[in-house]
């Protein structure tokens, strides 16, 4: 988990957003529906957990943070990610695209508008902060699957 302040993560969360944009580009220039698709499929997931972090960004400042779900174990975890790939099989990757682009652009605002004493703010029960969290789910959430869309928009560019 990181401690980054909260300049460092608008930063990467930027960074991450370039990043996929420029690689939009190449994913969408393919002839196989399939790298849309399954850039689809990783655009949709981190879209997912992009969102849950606006919604802790949205209620734990005003201590309503009873009403977030938490997943309890990996099993969870991969049960919900199996159902947001589910629930967006009938999505275009260019409709994948804008809603999380657009989800980055509201983090990213959000961001900017909070106090540091909400961002360094236990909760869950435990010391994990709200700036652990918006780390773990936005930008560390980037760096492992931009791997993944990089491979897909290279396999595009080999054609």
């Amino acid at each position: 988990m990181s401690s980054a302040s909260k300049e460092d993560a608008i930063a990467a969360m930027k960074h991450g957003l370039q990043e996929v944009e420029r690689l939009a580009t190449a994913v969408q220039g393919g002839d196989r529906p399939a790298r849309e698709s399954s850039a689809r499929d990783i655009l949709a997931h981190m879209a997912f957990w992009e969102a849950r972090v606006l919604d802790v960004m949205r209620l734990v400042p005003e201590g309503r943070e009873d009403e977030l779900l938490h997943p309890e174990d990996e099993a969870e975890i991969d049960a919900w990610n199996e159902r947001v790939q589910r629930e967006n099989q009938g999505t275009s990757w260019g409709m994948a695209l804008r809603y999380w682009s657009d989800l980055r652009r509201t983090t990213i605002k959000e961001l900017a508008a909070m106090e540091p004493s909400v961002l360094s703010r236990g909760y869950r029960g435990r010391d994990f902060t709200v700036i652990e969290q918006i780390a773990a789910d936005t930008y560390e959430h980037d760096e492992e699957h931009l791997p993944q869309l990089r491979a897909l928009a290279g396999e595009v560019a080999r054609g």
